[in-house]
């Protein structure tokens, strides 16, 4: 099992898909509890689709400039109508790109990336499957790279990055990222996003930080 940087679901394509209302406030409490306001000046939505991340990242961060990253080519064009739509064109850019590319090129220089890849969703509530592999596959037909191994990349020296914020499935096995060996950053916080119009919890969001020089 693996989760994907590619899009999916055409049907939300035309909309700011992402968290909800309902689920907007527990995103937002939990951000501003784990990371300075003054610490990102800059941000990267690696996983941007149509928007909701970059314009709840832009919204927290208010004298931030940002960096919105899709893959998909009719996605990344309701991602640039929607951040223009919203007035946020001045300071979000949009790039039809692939994250793990830039990653591994080390062209991804900023205070913050962000991280929300599209998941298996036919598992996602199943909690007799808590098992996910940690890999993601940006490419059809090429193996996939550890998520891990992301991570520890995108903090490597010169990209200057403080934080990663990363969304996963409730059942995801934390410990499993918690026994990991990171050598770039420290898993900080884990915390659930709760959905407060169906009163549950529905994804999980957790902070990585730097270590060394990059941490102020």
């Amino acid at each position: 099992m693996h989760l994907s940087l590619m899009s999916s679901a055409p049907e939300f394509k035309t909309k700011l898909y992402g968290r909800t209302d309902a689920q907007t406030a527990s995103w937002n409490s939990l951000v501003q509890q784990w990371i300075p306001i003054s610490e990102v000046q800059t941000f990267v939505d690696g996983t941007a689709f149509t928007g909701g991340g970059s314009v709840r990242l832009a919204s927290l961060f208010s004298s931030s400039t940002g960096l919105a990253v899709e893959m998909s080519s009719e996605t990344a064009s309701e991602l640039q109508k929607n951040i223009t739509k919203r007035g946020l064109s001045d300071r979000v850019q949009c790039r039809h790109a692939n994250i793990l590319e830039m990653i591994r090129q080390e062209r991804v220089s900023a205070d913050l990336v962000y991280l929300d890849p599209n998941w298996d969703w036919k598992r996602s509530y199943d909690r007799t499957h808590p098992d996910w592999e940690m890999a993601l596959v940006d490419k059809p037909g090429l193996p996939p790279q550890s998520l891990c191994d992301v991570i520890n990349s995108a903090f490597r020296s010169g990209l200057c990055l403080k934080y990663l914020l990363l969304e996963v499935p409730l059942n995801f096995d934390i410990n499993t990222l918690k026994e990991h060996w990171f050598s770039e950053c420290t898993l900080e916080k884990t915390g659930n996003i709760y959905d407060t119009r169906r009163k549950r919890d529905v994804m999980t969001l957790v902070l990585f930080r730097a270590t060394g020089e990059n941490v102020s």
